[in-house]
């Protein structure tokens, strides 16, 4: 059990005098008498931990300098919270200059997309800015004009379908639907293009018609011989 020791009283003005009471004691509107164990930040009604701070202030004391109590915290204006995470002065696209510079994220990421805490979940910073000036935008997502996946600029977002966001993207399903000929240069026209119906991909008509019946013959002559194989051992 803690046991509290107070400082010798210096001066006394009289018998219950509020001025005699040790610094510890604070009224706080519960009267001279009772020892006052939360937080010293104003406002904040938790615990101690450590330096007269709770917990919270304590770490935050200890990691930045500064309890931060000036600075909207996660119980405080969401919005506020959001944009002291952002820095303003970030580059402009070098091709598309006219949408002038891009917004960084500056906290937490997830494969460099910001991620903003909110209602005790996570949600991705992008999609929270552009809903903060244009509204809901549903299921649909958000591609970046700019190129710049932690830039959160509304006039850089641009809600589309995901097949169109992946279609405008760099990975292999948007590399292979930019390509107008095979791997054999047979053009993919509407005349010599097969679309698969259970996965929408395509296939050369040429290619099916020429080069088929060749690679069932190498993949039967490669049983055949597996077959063998293992009758002999």
């Amino acid at each position: 059990m803690a046991v509290y020791r107070f400082p010798p009283i210096a001066t006394m003005s009289g018998p219950g005098s509020a001025s005699t009471l040790p610094a510890l004691i604070r009224t706080r509107g519960r009267g001279p008498d009772v020892i006052d164990r939360t937080c010293s930040v104003n406002g904040c009604e938790r615990p101690k931990y450590g330096r007269s701070l709770c917990n919270m202030h304590y770490q935050r004391l200890r990691k930045k300098g500064t309890t931060g109590d000036a600075e909207p915290g996660r119980g405080g204006d969401p919005v506020a919270r959001f944009w002291t995470k952002v820095d303003k002065n970030g580059p402009v696209p070098s091709h598309r200059p006219e949408l002038g510079q891009c917004w960084l994220w500056t906290a937490t990421k997830s494969n460099g997309y910001g991620m903003f805490s909110l209602n005790s979940g996570m949600v991705l910073a992008p999609r929270y800015a552009y809903e903060l000036t244009h509204g809901s935008i549903g299921d649909r997502d958000l591609d970046h004009l700019c190129r710049n996946p932690s830039c959160v600029n509304p006039d850089h977002l641009e809600p589309v379908t995901h097949r169109e966001n992946v279609l405008r993207g760099i990975g292999p399903t948007a590399m292979q639907a930019a390509q107008t000929h095979c791997k054999r240069g047979h053009p993919f026209d509407e005349e010599n293009t097969y679309i698969i119906p259970t996965t929408g991909s395509r296939q050369c008509r040429t290619c099916v018609v020429a080069y088929r019946p060749g690679r069932r013959e190498i993949d039967n002559a490669r049983r055949r011989e597996r077959r063998a194989q293992l009758r002999a051992g």
